[in-house]
């Protein structure tokens, strides 16, 4: 995994760079925390991140694990994911069947279609949730499990899965981190390949990237 940190606090920056900072509010009694909310991977590798607390959008380039602010635009408002300059949204559809299994509906780039199962055993651990993040051009499918211990549902632990189009696991993600002050939507996307998530906290936006094209 590498991280790209996108800091919000201005101390650490030029003055001439304060305007380019992603901006986080902490939460405030009743004030729900308001930051970044949503992102996507443009086809240059950089990243548009919708910057709610400053009303924009701003794109980021990524090279050797350094985010260099490129450009704003203001926000257009409306749906997060259009306001954050996405198009492709996921047309997949997961759907949980128990503590041990769920399935999804997948949409091939040829038009074919097929249902992908998901199974998680674990005498310790069931599953609670399941979330596609789409399939690729490759016919390569991802797909967020979410699992927590069978005695409580409050500590839930998170794995990406990467699965050929026989079904077959080709990858898998373990070390996802959880959210902290605001729940982006969407948290993550695929692009070529790469699985990016986006991690908003007081100290700013921190964007994860695995690698998994070495996995077939």
């Amino acid at each position: 995994m590498s991280s790209v940190s996108i800091s919000s606090k201005a101390e650490i920056q030029a003055a001439s760079e304060v305007s380019h900072i992603l901006k986080v509010v902490p939460h405030s009694g009743e004030e729900p925390a308001v930051g970044p909310d949503s992102f996507t991977v443009l086809d240059d590798g950089s990243v548009l991140i919708s910057d709610p607390a400053q009303n924009r959008r701003a794109r980021f380039s990524i090279v050797d694990s350094h985010a260099k602010f490129e450009s704003q635009t203001p926000l257009p408002g409306g749906d997060k994911i259009v306001a954050a300059g996405a198009t492709d949204d996921v047309r997949d559809k997961a759907r949980l069947v128990s503590e041990t299994a769920g399935t999804v509906h997948r949409l091939f780039s040829d038009n074919s279609s097929s249902d992908l199962e998901v199974s998680f055993v674990d005498r310790q651990r069931r599953l609670v949730s399941l979330v596609s993040l789409g399939t690729d051009e490759m016919s390569y499918t991802y797909v967020v499990l979410e699992i927590a211990a069978r005695s409580s549902v409050v500590e839930v632990r998170r794995l990406i899965r990467k699965y050929n189009r026989k079904g077959v696991i080709v990858a898998e993600i373990s070390d996802v981190p959880q959210q902290q002050e605001v729940s982006p939507q969407p948290e993550f996307r695929e692009k070529s390949g790469i699985v990016y998530q986006m991690v908003v906290s007081a100290d700013g936006v921190l964007i994860n990237r695995w690698d998994t094209r070495q996995n077939r």
